[in-house]
């Protein structure tokens, strides 16, 4: 069995829409393949940052909800009443979001199939020590930043040191370095390179639905590739959206201080193409394709006041207080060519390939570049 532990940077954000790479890790897990090590520092750091999360979008919809009802404009609108509770219930509800994240952990815990492992008593002072001689995993001596690893660190070396090999999945380049110098710690960046490495792939060889799965897998992209116009709904469409929509964009033609904007709205996806000569084995019943296409996107960016004046009308700008405003909010529109990976899911395999059971869906947007025109203009 492959013991994982998973870093915060690799975990989903909401195990209610997980990526294919976390779904075909739980499938093997309860196919006994890997097992869960999650130490007390990754658990908690996970569930603060859900928490942080949820505190932000109360307070903004807090703040939202009252400054429509105290604008006076729905008094006399037979849903005022309706309004009126359900700021009531978004404050009751804040006012539980500490037990809301305890239990949002406990649900990830459930999936994984694990616990909690408590931060050791020693810890803090091995990561004093370390921290002041700028040994592992600090950058350098009384390197701050690196506090966090620190613990996982610890948690990481006490596994080792009590005989277990540890595959350690994290986006921290820093942490990675000094835990490939450990001995029994192998590190990848990602769950999808842990979920389509050759250790896992030796490791389900003789799990028999496993075995079947890939030796159907040729015949099964040629059936799925026919059945796109049907398979490719509204699932690809919505999953596609909620994906693009809030992703940071940078280009030269945006008229902000560092030339960024946010995308507010999607159109939805056209000229579609899909690499099925590159789909990725996740497991039986699920395919993970690079996919590419384009969509006309809103993009929201603040202005600098004194440069909004000279816009063109492409840009439109929502003018604020002439006097006090530094900055105002502005938004225009753009083509965006937008790559990464969907999800296959074939949820009656092996006993059909009904194109009705099979699901589409957006894994992870991984490119978006604006489209420029022959003068490398982005905005249209």
């Amino acid at each position: 069995m492959i013991r994982v532990v998973i870093d915060t940077n690799n975990l989903p954000s909401s195990v209610s829409s997980p990526s294919a790479a976390f779904k075909r890790s739980v499938k093997l897990i309860q196919e006994g393949v890997i097992s869960i090590l999650m130490p007390g520092v990754i658990a908690e750091e996970w569930r603060t940052q859900q928490l942080d999360h949820l505190r932000k979008h109360f307070q903004k919809a807090a703040d939202s909800l009252k400054e429509v009802l105290a604008g006076g404009h729905l008094e006399d609108h037979r849903e005022f009443g309706a309004l009126i509770v359900a700021a009531m219930a978004i404050e009751r509800t804040a006012s539980g979001l500490e037990a809301i994240s305890q239990l949002a952990l406990e649900r990830l815990l459930h999936e994984l199939q694990t616990n909690v492992i408590p931060i050791a008593d020693d810890h803090g002072s091995r990561i004093a020590a370390a921290y002041f001689r700028g040994s592992s995993p600090f950058a350098g001596i009384k390197s701050r930043k690196d506090f966090p690893d620190a613990f996982v660190y610890e948690a990481v070396i006490d596994l080792v040191g009590h005989g277990d090999r540890v595959l350690m999945v994290t986006a921290d380049r820093n942490l990675a370095k000094h835990l490939a110098s450990v001995s029994g710690v192998t590190c990848v960046e990602s769950l999808e390179q842990l979920v389509e490495s050759e250790q896992v792939r030796d490791s389900t060889a003789a799990i028999a639905l496993e075995a079947r799965w890939r030796q159907e897998l040729p015949s099964v992209v040629t059936s799925v590739k026919g059945f796109a116009t049907d398979v490719f709904g509204a699932d690809f469409v919505n999953s596609f959206i909620n994906k693009l929509a809030g992703r940071e964009v940078e280009h030269q033609s945006i008229p902000s201080d560092n030339h960024d904007a946010r995308v507010s709205m999607v159109h939805d996806p056209e000229d579609i193409e899909i690499d099925w000569g590159e789909s990725e084995d996740y497991g039986p019943g699920v395919l993970r394709v690079p996919f590419s296409c384009t969509s006309e996107v809103l993009l929201d960016f603040y202005i600098f006041h004194a440069d909004a004046y000279s816009q063109p009308d492409i840009v439109s700008v929502q003018w604020g207080d002439h006097e006090e405003d530094s900055y105002f909010d502005a938004q225009a529109t753009s083509l965006a060519n937008v790559s990464g990976f969907i999800s296959v899911t074939l949820n009656d395999w092996p006993e059909s390939m009904n194109p009705e059971s099979i699901e589409v869906t957006v894994d992870e947007i991984t490119e978006v570049e604006l489209s420029e025109d022959d003068v490398g203009n982005a905005l249209i």
